[in-house]
């Protein structure tokens, strides 16, 4: 269903892609972090028996890993590291990390929900612009729903 979406973006108005404009996109992108929770959409591998939400802020640095249930689903990640302290606002980038009886299978970038702020089209493509001014090409994006829709 999604590549049929993909495939219409060449189609698709402005007018149209403006509807999006206000709602979340599931997108593997940076998020902004501003306070509130961002919803993390976890996919380990399948053959892992343990998965870890890998967090990094701008610079490239883990500010937060910790061990998350090895299974599809949406976490919410409150913005505090493993000591409980509130990380500063910016922007974040989620990875999985999945594992197999302690032997490392996959890293890989994870989903996030982000609210989006702008639709553009420019250079020939067609760009969302997220909170916290991440742009995405519309192509990659895997999901869309109201906000607060957790």
């Amino acid at each position: 269903m999604l590549e049929a979406l993909n495939a219409q973006f060449g189609q698709m108005g402005m007018a149209e892609l403006a509807n999006w404009v206000g709602m979340e996109a599931r997108v593997a992108a940076p998020a902004s972090f501003d306070g509130g929770a961002i919803s993390v959409a976890a996919s380990p591998v399948t053959t892992a028996n343990r998965a870890f939400l890998v967090v990094r802020d701008q610079s490239g640095v883990t500010v937060d890993r910790r061990e998350i249930p090895v299974t599809e689903a949406t976490l919410e990640w409150d913005g505090r590291d493993s000591d409980n302290t509130e990380l500063p606002k910016g922007l974040y980038a989620f990875e999985i990390e999945s594992q197999h009886n302690g032997d490392f299978l996959d890293t890989k970038p994870a989903e996030v929900y982000a609210p989006v702020t702008e639709a553009r089209n420019q250079e020939g493509g067609t760009y969302l612009v997220l909170r916290g001014g991440t742009v995405v090409d519309a192509g990659a994006v895997r999901a869309i729903r109201e906000p607060n829709a957790a």
